[in-house]
């Protein structure tokens, strides 16, 4: 009896705000068929090993638990095609996603654009204070000579 070809399927585990690998973390994969599991390494790599009895795709649920990380799942597709999964970022459990390819947007707050416009706000105020100060503009007559000359010939 001989076995079925194995296709290995290769994919990475970092941390979503260090870009650090993530090792040690749990990887499953659970499809109706099948379900798997594999550790990731040093450098946050796992490979999962399916049996492939045809070239068609298997669909199913990959699910990676690491410790002092939020747990990742998503429904995939397996292609012998494509075999590269790719990077998978976790979020620390305190962390909030605030990328907001990666899903929902945690930081609610718009302060950035808020302190912007305020900052502009105050540049211009700034301005037209100093341009509507009352300017003084020197007056120099021909015959009259400057103020601090004619003190200085009235000491004479």
């Amino acid at each position: 009896m001989s076995q079925s070809p194995s296709i290995s399927y290769t994919g990475r585990v970092i941390d979503q705000r260090r870009q650090a690998p993530i090792s040690g973390a749990r990887v499953s994969f659970t499809s109706e068929a099948t379900t798997i599991f594999t550790y990731t390494d040093i450098e946050g790599i796992y490979q999962l090993f399916i049996n492939s009895t045809d070239t068609n795709t298997l669909r199913g649920e990959l699910t990676i638990e690491a410790q002092g990380y939020r747990n990742y799942q998503s429904v995939i597709q397996l292609s012998p095609q494509q075999t590269e999964l790719g990077d998978i970022r976790l979020l620390g459990l305190n962390e909030v996603n605030s990328n907001p390819e990666l899903g929902v947007n945690g930081d609610n707050s718009n302060l950035f654009p808020i302190v912007i416009v305020a900052a502009i706000a105050l540049f211009i105020i700034a301005m037209l204070i100093l341009n509507s100060a009352p300017r003084r503009n020197p007056e120099y007559r021909r015959n009259n000579p400057p103020r601090y000359f004619q003190n200085y010939e009235q000491a004479i």
